[in-house]
């Protein structure tokens, strides 16, 4: 009897457990597209500082930034994660005003992200958050005339701040952020809620 008893106990505060768990879904997984990051932004100044000394990159195009991200839900109002961000730049390397080659980049950050979600319905998510994390940097010139490239390394600490951001959808959802940092001025993409 009392075996029983404990059996059915706990096999309901399991199956209440499950069902909480399916209900508030707790982990996210989103993929973004974000434009004017920081690396973007440091680049064009880079850019024009650089054509005081003699060297600058021009008619640059740029990938943008993919943004890949996991979130869990540690409290009603919090959640943590961390995420990658990449993005690509090309241009045309001059020295002197002189065409010399192309100047090739790319930017590979890591960071962990904080959220702070203001309102929190089953479709609706309004967050601000703040994200830490370290952007592998490298840059090739490749010149030409043939010379051997140039190799650069401009990896550095990056941050993000999100002013504001919205989910909107239940599992699979619409997102999108406003701030700055190394996902960009803006980003929108999808996101998975599980």
């Amino acid at each position: 009897m009392k075996k029983s008893l404990l059996t059915t106990v706990a096999v309901l505060f399991m199956s209440f457990t499950l069902l909480m768990g399916q209900e508030t879904k707790p982990n996210a997984v989103s993929l973004s597209y974000g434009v004017a990051s920081t690396d973007e932004i440091m680049s064009i100044w880079g850019d024009v500082f650089g054509s005081i000394v003699g060297y600058s990159r021009e008619e640059v195009k740029t990938s943008g930034v993919i943004i890949l991200n996991y979130n869990r839900d540690v409290a009603k109002l919090w959640s943590i994660g961390g995420g990658l961000a990449y993005e690509q730049s090309v241009g045309n390397a001059y020295i002197l005003g002189n065409k010399v080659g192309k100047d090739n980049r790319y930017y590979l950050t890591i960071a962990l992200e904080g959220r702070i979600n203001y309102l929190k319905k089953p479709i609706f998510n309004l967050y601000s958050g703040l994200g830490l994390g370290y952007t592998i940097a490298k840059g090739t010139i490749t010149y030409d005339d043939k010379s051997p490239d140039t190799k650069q390394d401009f990896s550095h600490i990056n941050y993000q701040i999100t002013a504001v951001g919205f989910r909107v959808g239940k599992d699979l959802a619409g997102v999108a952020e406003v701030g700055f940092g190394y996902k960009g001025i803006a980003n929108i993409g999808v996101s998975y809620r599980f």
